[in-house]
């Protein structure tokens, strides 16, 4: 049993970064072009981890004793709680609130919770977590190396495996937008196999960990050319969240390593550290500057929320902050005045903002509440107490992980980018992780 629930880890860890290309290629050829991914075929990976945790429960159940450390657990309960008692109390008080809310909103807030509670359950083997970096690194090859090569590829190719004609545009009922450009110029983000740049970004935070580790252990040609495959792909991703996610964590490994190096080496090293951290600053605000709408609702959209959550500090119920309320309300873009709008025409689906104003279609438009920051995008759900479970949370696993860098850095990268989007919302970025975290937490600490 533990065999069989381990190879199904393996397979859906290997198997989720290439969900959002091969799902659409199977939906252009059973349905054709223009239509929005099937829903019966996308859920595999939830079947897969149902049978999964069908094998943990079954298991458990041998030996029925909890495993999981009071405070860890006390979170968990707590944020599951909130999230049952405030999305049913919406359901009896609001109209514009349902159910399609309580579904979506727990796939993005309470799966992974849930995902914990299972999976720390049961015994994991060493041999799951040195297959799991094997697959982790082969796939970050394939992932980076095809994202690389979409820069050499006509738009075409894209339209002809099943994308939206439309890029940088999220359509709930439309195909997955086959790339996003950078800040209106003519400069594509790689997002590679992945659903958007950000989500490529945040995975390839995974393999990166990985391979980077291997360069200060084995500082050869091999484990080299691999991070730099790994590198060039996460910097032409222009996600700046997963960009201080990784400075962050390269830093953290720097220092880690730092009595590897004689004392001469060690000055020269600060100087490099300056210096790095100077040069990433300068990127950053570089890539601000280029996309000044972004940055601009990076800024706006937190503030925003954060006295929403003050206005409301009991909570407004699952499914209404975040990639949820993407999936229940319409598509809408905005544009500054002057900007070139013409094209939106041919798409009356599309609810088109110009400075502000809305200029199409004719009725009112409800568009998603988007944060850009997962622990507001809580805290809206769920009340002040549910982001505070939620934070608590975070910090109690790092804690308890240790020194398991594979995982631990990983996690904190994306705990990281959280701050500035929605850093969970990927399901190749979020079953991954908690189903290594849970594992690295029924093992205990290990270094």
């Amino acid at each position: 049993m533990q065999r069989l629930r381990e190879n199904l880890a393996l397979l859906l860890i290997g198997l989720l970064p290439f969900h959002a290309l091969v799902i659409t290629v199977i939906t252009k050829l059973i349905k054709g072009p223009g239509f929005a991914p099937i829903s019966s075929i996308a859920l595999w990976k939830e079947v897969v981890l149902l049978i999964i945790f069908c094998l943990c429960t079954l298991q458990w159940l041998k030996q029925p004793r909890w495993r999981l450390r009071k405070e860890i657990t006390w979170c968990c309960v707590g944020i599951l709680a909130l999230g049952a008692v405030i999305s049913g109390w919406q359901l009896l008080q609001s109209d514009v609130y349902s159910i399609k809310h309580v579904i979506f909103g727990a796939k993005y807030t309470l799966l992974p919770i849930v995902i914990l509670l299972a999976c720390s359950q049961v015994p994991w083997s060493q041999d799951f977590f040195r297959k799991t970096l094997t697959v982790l690194t082969h796939v970050g090859v394939v992932v980076a190396g095809y994202g690389i090569c979409t820069y050499l590829l006509p738009d075409s190719w894209f339209a002809w495996l099943g994308y939206n004609e439309l890029h940088s545009v999220y359509e709930p009922g439309g195909p997955l937008a086959p790339f996003q450009k950078l800040g209106g110029m003519d400069i594509r983000r790689l997002q590679s196999t992945l659903s958007g740049p950000n989500q490529a970004g945040l995975w390839l935070l995974l393999p990166w960990t990985v391979s980077l580790l291997r360069v200060f252990q084995n500082f050869k040609l091999k484990p080299i050319m691999l991070f730099g495959v790994m590198d060039i792909a996460l910097a032409l991703t222009f996600s700046r969240s997963a960009w201080v996610a990784a400075f962050v964590l390269f830093l953290i490994l720097l220092w880690k390593h730092r009595s590897q190096y004689y004392p001469a080496v060690q000055k020269l090293l600060k100087k490099i550290l300056w210096a790095t951290g100077i040069m990433a600053v300068c990127l950053v605000l570089i890539a601000s500057v280029l996309r000044p709408n972004s940055t601009r609702d990076h800024i706006q959209r937190p503030i925003t929320a954060f006295f929403s959550v003050l206005q409301q500090p009991l909570g407004q119920g699952l499914g209404m902050a975040g990639p949820a309320s993407n999936r229940v309300s319409d598509t809408c873009l905005t544009f500054g005045a002057g900007a070139d709008v013409g094209w939106v025409e041919a798409h009356p689906n599309l609810c088109i903002f110009v400075n502000n104003k809305q200029v199409q279609p004719s009725q009112p438009c409800n568009c998603p509440n988007l944060p850009e920051h997962w622990y507001l995008q809580i805290g809206i759900e769920l009340g002040l107490l549910g982001m505070l479970l939620w934070l608590a949370l975070m910090v109690f696993i790092i804690k308890e992980m240790g020194e398991v860098w594979l995982i631990s850095l990983p996690f904190l990268g994306v705990c990281i980018a959280g701050l500035f989007l929605h850093s969970w919302e990927s399901s190749a970025v979020m079953m991954t992780m908690w189903l290594l975290v849970a594992s690295v937490l029924r093992q205990g600490k290990m270094h």
